[in-house]
């Protein structure tokens, strides 16, 4: 079964999760609030997505669709005190018969899961990084992004090494502190 412009099951997943995977995975986290629960979230979403990809209407739109499936398994997890994990590295049923859900979802060079949680993890760190002010900013940039020694750094910024250190240090405990209430609020 193919959607309107021709895709796979596995195809539309794959391309979903490449454009909107961390998306997913941000709101499996807003929900849950919890890493690893929002991770099995998204991967049973996935399960569920191509599981019951005949009751898929590709006149909507497939996020929505895989939205309210990873919302729906969320109020199921809440109803049972079961946990209904299931692991990608099993089979799904295809017209083609049995296939590696992984193998279904080929071509990526990271696990899908691994992927989207490094890029939440980037997308926190930038919001982090933005919060600072410009002194700080230049200085994590020079030192810490760039590379650059803390000598070379006060050469080129035309302050004492003693204070590229300082601004260092404080920059970073407020990185740090930025960093882990954005991860607490769920990236907001």
């Amino acid at each position: 079964m193919r959607n309107a412009n021709g895709e796979t099951p596995a195809q539309c997943l794959a391309k979903f999760l490449k454009e909107s995977g961390q998306r997913a995975y941000c709101v499996a986290f807003q929900l849950c609030h919890n890493r690893d629960e929002a991770r099995e979230l998204v991967q049973e979403a996935c399960y569920q997505a191509l599981q019951h990809w005949d009751q898929y209407d590709p006149a909507r739109s497939f996020k929505s669709w895989f939205l309210a499936i990873l919302k729906h398994e969320f109020i199921d997890r809440r109803r049972g005190p079961e946990r209904h994990n299931r692991s990608l590295d099993g089979n799904v049923e295809t017209e083609e018969g049995s296939t590696p859900y992984l193998g279904l979802l080929a071509g990526t060079d990271k696990p899908i899961l691994e992927t989207l949680v490094h890029e939440e993890m980037l997308g926190l760190a930038r919001e982090a990084y933005l919060t600072l002010n410009p002194p700080h900013r230049k200085v994590i940039a020079l030192c810490d992004i760039a590379g650059l020694h803390y000598g070379d750094a006060a050469r080129r910024l035309g302050v004492p090494t003693g204070t590229i250190r300082s601004r260092v240090s404080r920059a970073r405990e407020k990185l740090r502190i930025a960093f882990h209430l954005r991860e607490l609020r769920g990236g907001n």
